[in-house]
């Protein structure tokens, strides 16, 4: 960037800063253009130019606390040739081509970064422009000169990320001063070199310059981006989850549960199982969480691995131990036992009495009164009479459960008083296990 002046007047006062950002990682690159006020070293005027600014990152993303290289930082100030014909009307410069040498600093802000802001190094560089003065008088209002441009490339810096966020790098907007000397500040500083001797210094930061001279000055914070680079903290491995283990009855219904595993990043998760130990089943939906099977028959042992993976991919792997109980043998066991309420009365021609069955055994059993149970009564050691049932409807007992079927007497004349009278009864259930508990009776009773 370029500033011209002398001793007691300025030549031009101005800078302005047009910034883009290209990122390394990016296919396309997109620009941003704002202005730099400046002042001078010389006169109390301010000025105004734009300039365009370029640079890579890398890396992007870049990891919390990561090295950031910031490489080709190339700054083109575009310069407005008014500023050239002030500096010809003060005899520093003459008509046709013109070439002034100068040396240009940047100040450039790095949020999210551990050093802040940096300053780059100090390349020289130089202005051409060409003035036109068709009359040969200076000041005379009919002299024109083309614009300028100076371009430079910074040598390249390195910055470190800070914990997370955007790292924008942009100008630093700093207070921009300008005096005697080698005063100047601003977040670019620019040294003119002209005639061989006379130097005019600037300090510039983005903003604008409205009004007459000396102009009113105007900053913006922030500028412009001209690149940036996210702060993301590397990938890191999930975890699988491949649930607890589990004891499960032969040929059951199994449901494997990879639910818990987890990714510390957040990434959705890609499952998969596989049995890597037992007698063989048949996964259903074993790239999903919650996979299932059926248990073969028992006792046995199987293994299965569940690999989760994200995107990247990294992968985490855990196992699950599914036993298998053997087969749980139900035992049929029907019993029976005899019920008679009250006295057998010799007068009497009827009686009932009833036949309680029992479920004894491990599994359910259906009773048919008319198939499974008998009954009979014997008066002095002889069957007597006849033995209807009441209740002919079938009954399923759970273990442990039991219900009732009603019998009845029907004498053939009457029991005389003495005689010896025995209710009996018998349940039959196929494949009964235990035949022993099947009947029972009443014992003796005298009939009255």
């Amino acid at each position: 960037m370029l500033a011209l002046g002398r001793r007691g007047k300025t030549v031009f006062g101005g800078l302005a800063l047009v910034a883009a950002f290209a990122l390394v990682q990016v296919a396309s690159a997109s620009a941003a253009t704002f202005p730099n006020a400046c002042k001078n070293s010389v006169t109390a005027n301010n000025s105004q130019i734009s300039v365009t600014m370029t640079a890579n990152t890398s890396p992007n993303p870049v990891a919390p606390g990561g090295s950031v290289s910031l490489t080709n930082i190339d700054q083109t100030a575009n310069v407005p040739g008014t500023i050239f014909v002030a500096g010809y009307n003060l005899g520093l410069l003459t008509t046709g081509p013109n070439t002034i040498p100068a040396v240009v600093q940047t100040t450039i802000e790095g949020t999210n970064t551990v050093e802040g802001s940096q300053v780059t190094d100090i390349p020289a560089t130089s202005v051409t422009t060409t003035i036109t003065d068709p009359d040969g008088s200076p000041g005379t209002g009919d002299e024109t000169g083309t614009d300028g441009v100076i371009n430079v490339t910074y040598a390249d810096q390195t910055w470190t990320a800070g914990a997370s966020g955007t790292i924008n790098f942009r100008e630093d907007t700093l207070p921009i001063s300008a005096g005697g000397g080698t005063l100047h500040t601003g977040g670019i500083k620019i040294t003119a070199t002209i005639a061989g001797f006379l130097q005019v210094r600037f300090g510039c930061s983005p903003g604008t310059v409205a009004g007459p001279d000396p102009g009113v000055v105007t900053l913006d914070d922030p500028a412009a981006a001209f690149a940036s680079t996210q702060i993301q903290a590397p990938n890191q491995a999930p975890t699988a989850n491949a649930g607890a283990d589990q004891t499960v009855a032969s040929e059951a219904s199994v449901n494997l549960n990879g639910n818990g595993s987890t990714d510390p990043d957040g990434d959705p998760l890609d499952y998969s199982w596989s049995q890597t130990s037992g007698p063989s089943v048949t996964l259903s939906g074993a790239n999903t969480a919650s996979p299932s099977f059926t248990a073969p028959v028992g006792p046995a042992t199987l293994t299965f691995e569940l690999e989760v993976c994200d995107g990247e991919p990294l992968c985490d792997t855990d196992s699950v131990t599914v036993n298998v109980d053997a087969p749980v043998m139900q035992v049929v066991d029907a019993g029976a036992e005899l019920i008679v309420n009250g006295p057998t009365r010799s007068a009497a021609t009827k009686k009932g009495f009833v036949v309680r069955v029992s479920n004894l055994g491990t599994g359910p059993i259906t009773v048919d009164p008319t198939t499974d149970l008998s009954a009979e009564v014997t008066v002095n050691g002889s069957p007597a009479g006849s033995v209807v049932l009441q209740s002919t409807s079938s009954k399923t007992l759970d273990p442990g459960a039991r219900t009732r079927f009603r019998f009845q007497w029907n004498l053939e004349g009457s029991v005389a008083p003495g005689d010896t009278v025995v209710y009996s009864g018998t349940v039959s259930v196929t494949d009964d296990a235990m035949p022993g508990n099947d009947s029972d009776s009443s014992g003796p009773i005298i009939a009255r």
